[in-house]
């Protein structure tokens, strides 16, 4: 006999996903519980890492190597039992990965589970997704999620979010390429107050408009109001290719946050009426709602 038992997250994640299926940039801390399938299994998962534990969301290009991790602790009053655990994207119609926890022959198992899969290889934004099986892992990376293609209680499946961008970062006539940050990563962990340094290149295609102006803008993507505007001018009817080197000072965590939180650098670009660069808000809104077209980095900023 198979049974699946999926997680839930004790926190407000479902109501975040519901709001749009794009949601802040870095997820609340709380910790994982288990639903009950029966009075019988409960089941806990903590310190989920994707990349580095703690670090519950990233940035990658499609078809990169991601290394998931995290502990789980499954009470099982049915000791007879075998369990395992499944996880992989909740894009895709299988797991990607399982690990086999055996009997709980003292009525609970405690353990950590890790492995590196493959990013989607499709851009666009995933979401770690896992299942507790009683059975072990025969099978489960060929047959589908036990619980069908769609998780339909997002609040109880998932534990991360992963966002798969495309090399070439398109929006509003404007394409970044070549992005870089501090030791030539897109994704690096830093403190509080540190100065990460950003190089990329873009292209302003400007040959539907000769007259028009861009303005690009950069900065922390949970910010109310960009950093940085390092492009106000006009392509001239041509497309006109920059390179710019700019540093963002990492910002306070918010106060009692005894975790790491991800935050992700980010772009948005739009017509200009002025030579003087408008940065008082985000044209468009808030990148958080963007994040395929937005997303330039991630930073993984370590409580302390």
């Amino acid at each position: 006999m198979s049974r699946t038992i999926l997680g839930r997250r004790v926190a407000a994640f479902a109501s975040i996903v519901a709001a749009a299926g794009l949601l802040a940039a870095a997820l609340p801390a709380a910790a994982w519980d288990g639903d009950r399938e029966d009075a019988n299994i409960t089941a806990q998962i903590t310190n989920v890492g994707l990349g580095a534990p703690g670090a519950d969301e990233r940035v990658v290009p499609p078809g990169a190597s991601v290394a998931v991790s995290f502990d789980y602790v499954v009470t099982n009053i049915d000791l007879d039992n075998f369990m395992a655990i499944k996880y992989g994207w909740s894009s895709e119609a299988k797991p990607r990965a399982c690990t086999f926890i055996n009997k709980a022959t003292t009525g609970i198992l405690t353990g950590s589970a890790s492995a590196t899969i493959n990013a989607p290889s499709v851009a666009g934004s995933t979401y770690l997704r896992w299942e507790l099986v009683e059975n072990s892992c025969s099978g489960a990376l060929t047959n589908p999620w036990t619980s069908g293609p769609v998780a339909t209680n997002p609040e109880d499946a998932f534990l991360g979010r992963l966002f798969v961008r495309n090399k070439l970062v398109t929006a509003s006539s404007v394409t970044i390429s070549g992005v870089t940050m501090t030791g030539g990563l897109t994704d690096v962990e830093a403190l509080p107050g540190d100065t990460i340094t950003v190089s990329l290149s873009a292209k302003i295609d400007g040959r539907s408009c000769p007259t028009c102006r861009y303005r690009i803008l950069v900065g922390w993507s949970d910010s109310g109001t960009p950093s940085r505007c390092i492009y106000n001018g006009k392509p001239l009817g041509a497309i006109k290719t920059i390179t710019r080197t700019f540093d963002l000072v990492v910002p306070a965590n918010p106060i009692g946050l005894s975790r790491p939180l991800d935050r992700f650098i980010a772009f948005k670009a739009a017509k200009s009426g002025s030579t003087t660069c408008n940065q008082s808000s985000w044209p468009g809104g808030s990148p958080n709602a963007t994040p395929e077209t937005s997303f330039l980095g991630h930073v993984k900023v370590t409580a302390f």
